[in-house]
């Protein structure tokens, strides 16, 4: 009868272990605003989208770092002189007051 117990008493603990509610994980962290600088500075830097909005050096700074060519073809409405060859991945900036308005490619 003694080994009965033991053999029910360790089949209650380990019951009783199996039990245990496991914890809950971490909420994921919110994602930032789509137009916030966070948002920009995780998005892809490929993405001619994810500058506007930004300053003019900070847009500069990010493309150097992606090693992406870029040119600046409109400041306050006044349209720069640029060659007319096709780059696809060149960015071509739009700015207004010192910020990017407007971004194509080419």
């Amino acid at each position: 009868m003694g080994m009965m117990r033991t053999f029910l008493l360790a089949g209650a603990c380990l019951g009783l272990a199996a039990c245990k509610p496991e914890p809950k994980p971490a909420p994921a962290p919110e994602p930032p605003p789509a137009n916030s600088p966070e948002a920009k500075a995780v998005a892809d830097p490929n993405e001619a989208k994810t500058y506007v909005g930004m300053t003019l050096p900070e847009a500069q700074t990010r493309a150097d770092k992606a090693q992406i060519m870029w040119r600046v073809v409109e400041e306050d409405g006044v349209k720069k002189p640029v060659t007319m060859d096709h780059r696809p991945e060149r960015l071509n900036f739009a700015v207004e007051k010192g910020k990017v308005i407007r971004v194509t490619k080419g």
